[in-house]
C-alpha cells in the first residue's frame, strides 16, 4: 500500500489552468473545523449586531511549507517564483486533494505577504502563504 500524500494545487480563476503547485507541505489550518453557517454584521455606532443565518463567511486559510533549492541561486529562483505565480489580490482556485479520487475546491485570493521563516541556509526556505478563501465568487 502507497502513502497519500495530498497535494495542494492552485488554478487560474478558470479552475483549470494550473498556476502553482505547493511541493512541500508541512502545516496548514485545513479541513475547517465546523463551517460557519452564517453572516454577522455589526455596527459601531450601536450595540449588538445582525446574524443572517443561511451565509457563508470568509476565512484565511495557511499554507506553510518548505521550499527546496539544489544552491543558492536555485533558491532564490524558487522564492521569485511563488511570489510572481501566486499575486496578491488575484481570483484563483485552490484544490486541495482529500484523497486519492476527491478533491476540495476553495476560492482563494491571497492579500497579504508571503512570510518567510527565519532560515540561514542555502538550499531550503519555510513560508506561510494566507489565502482568504471565499472572498470572491
Amino acid at each position: 500500500m502507497t502513502n497519500f500524500i495530498p497535494r495542494f494545487i492552485v488554478y487560474k480563476s478558470d479552475g483549470a489552468t494550473t498556476q502553482y503547485t505547493f511541493e512541500y507541505v508541512t502545516e496548514t489550518n485545513w479541513p475547517r473545523e465546523g463551517d460557519q453557517k452564517f453572516i454577522e454584521h455589526t455596527n459601531l455606532r450601536s450595540n449588538g449586531s445582525i446574524i443572517i443565518p443561511g451565509g457563508q463567511s470568509s476565512w484565511d486559510l495557511e499554507i506553510t511549507g518548505c521550499l527546496l533549492g539544489t544552491d543558492y541561486s536555485n533558491l532564490i529562483s524558487k522564492k521569485f517564483s511563488i511570489q510572481s505565480d501566486i499575486v496578491t489580490q488575484t481570483k484563483y482556485v485552490l484544490k486541495i486533494d482529500k484523497t486519492s479520487t476527491t478533491v476540495d475546491t476553495l476560492k482563494v485570493m491571497r492579500l497579504s505577504d508571503i512570510k518567510w521563516g527565519k532560515t540561514n541556509h542555502r538550499t531550503y526556505q519555510f513560508y506561510t502563504v494566507i489565502f482568504k478563501v471565499g472572498c470572491w465568487s
